[in-house]
């Protein structure tokens, strides 16, 4: 039984804290009350950090990006990449921030999102709409052929060449080649890191790395990333200029170091796999869940087509519709998140001895966990939690917290890009459902895999019908 699962069963519904040891590591302390999360992950943010937990494990495949920083690093790659996510093209993506404090920025809703929409915006949007046609070509040509199709697969594509173009300026070659050397490469290396954070003895596979299969394995896999990245960097040196350049590699290459040089290549080597793993994975498994979810509530599927098709009416989805236009699709995104977070599980270091609200006391050195897929089933949390129901959005009139709702982390580590995500995975619904009616393959075993997010571990196989 997954540890996830085995928090669920024991909790009983209620929102607690619990003790766990394993064999070889540091205490650990799992929390699941809203208020207890918000003390770890906001109000003495400070004292709880990635650590070596994870640091460690992930240095081969993350460097020094910002999921792998803490302190001043940590602070001040956040603070660059929420200055450049708050310039023209992409200020409509992002929440606001304020920094009260130099070390700890605070996040409120942005308020102003569609007043800051202007034409370099729309360019982006263009990027999600010319790859979401591509999948739907694909689908298409299925439809014809009677061929079942890995919606997944699908999907993974559709975001890691949205991410190439956004973040790098690049064609991936996602959608022209069967086999796309860096997802395949990204993809084993995130499977054998995910074995490291549950084998408590991993360092020893890495002391004995030049015999063990897969540190051979995974040294190999990240060299190929390497390489990849690096010839991205260096194709952008040779641009020179890079002012009018609007992805998001080319401005952190204009950027300052915290001792005012230039980033070298190392660091924007880290920052081309940092948007990799937040932009790839995580939108995809939500659009994976979400058509799961929709072949399991045909009820639901209907509703979304009715206004799907009521509201684009056959035309092209834009992003005042996307954004705005169509609540139940925004609801049933949001439901899907909360039933199958694309990250399940994340964890801190305790730095001192503290006193959780709720009176656990933590002693430095504990593992400090918190759970969103178990949240997000929990009765004391969710009226009729484990029930697939995108009215509850609808009906609410207050938004749930961050610290309750924690599908895109919460307090200064909240999500950058998590309103570019509801675009590009609403986006890309709207567009296959206006099109296509879905046959899902019958026995399929619909179930989770261990890796870093939370995919469906054999695909989603479909075969694609086109609507009347």
């Amino acid at each position: 039984m997954s540890l996830v699962s085995w928090v669920l069963m024991t909790a009983h519904g209620s929102a607690w804290t619990v003790r766990a040891q394993i064999i070889g590591q540091a205490p650990y302390v799992c929390v699941l009350d809203p208020v207890v999360v918000k003390h770890v992950l906001q109000d003495n943010f400070d004292n709880y950090i990635k650590g070596r937990l994870f640091r460690d494990r992930f240095t081969e495949l993350l460097g020094r990006g910002i999921f792998n920083a803490d302190g001043p690093e940590w602070s001040y790659q956040r603070k660059t990449a929420a200055h450049l996510f708050k310039r023209r093209e992409l200020s409509g993506f992002m929440t606001d921030f304020e920094a009260p404090d130099p070390h700890v920025l605070v996040c409120r809703p942005n308020t102003t999102y569609l007043t800051r929409l202007n034409v370099p915006w729309e360019r982006i949007l263009r990027v999600f709409s010319d790859h979401g046609r591509l999948v739907c070509q694909k689908l298409d040509e299925a439809s014809r052929t009677g061929t079942v199709v890995d919606l997944q697969e699908l999907f993974y594509r559709y975001t890691l060449e949205s991410i190439g173009k956004i973040a790098f300026g690049v064609n991936l070659g996602c959608f022209e080649n069967d086999r796309v050397e860096f997802a395949v490469n990204f993809d084993t290396a995130q499977r054998i890191i995910m074995e490291r954070v549950l084998d408590p003895a991993w360092e020893i596979r890495r002391w004995f790395n030049f015999i063990h299969p897969d540190e051979i394995e995974l040294r190999r896999c990240v060299k190929k990333l390497d390489g990849i990245a690096h010839g991205i960097i260096q194709d952008r040196r040779k641009i020179g200029d890079l002012s009018d350049r609007e992805d998001l590699l080319s401005r952190f290459m204009a950027v300052k170091d915290e001792q005012g040089k230039p980033l070298d290549d190392e660091r924007l080597r880290d920052v081309v796999m940092s948007f990799v793993i937040a932009g790839r994975d995580t939108t995809a498994n939500c659009l994976s869940w979400v058509f799961y979810e929709l072949h399991q509530h045909p009820e639901v599927f209907a509703k979304l087509k009715k206004e799907v098709d009521t509201v684009l009416d056959g035309a092209e989805p834009t992003h005042d519709l996307v954004h705005s236009g169509m609540p139940y699709l925004h609801a049933v995104v949001k439901e899907t998140l909360r039933l199958h977070p694309s990250v399940p599980k994340d964890g801190k270091v305790a730095v001192k001895d503290d006193v959780l609200p709720d009176g656990t006391v933590i002693k430095a050195g504990t593992i400090v966990i918190y759970l969103p897929w178990v949240m997000g089933r929990m009765e004391s949390l969710w009226e009729d939690a484990t029930r697939f129901n995108p009215e509850r959005w609808l009906n609410q009139t207050t938004e749930p917290s961050h610290f309750q709702y924690t599908a895109f982390n919460a307090g200064p580590r909240l999500c950058l890009g998590m309103h570019m995500a509801y675009i590009e995975a609403k986006l890309l619904v709207a567009m296959l459902v206006q099109r296509f009616d879905f046959e899902v393959k019958p026995n399929q075993e619909f179930t989770y895999t261990v890796t870093l997010t939370m995919p469906l571990k054999n695909g989603l196989l479909v075969t694609p019908t086109k609507r009347a």
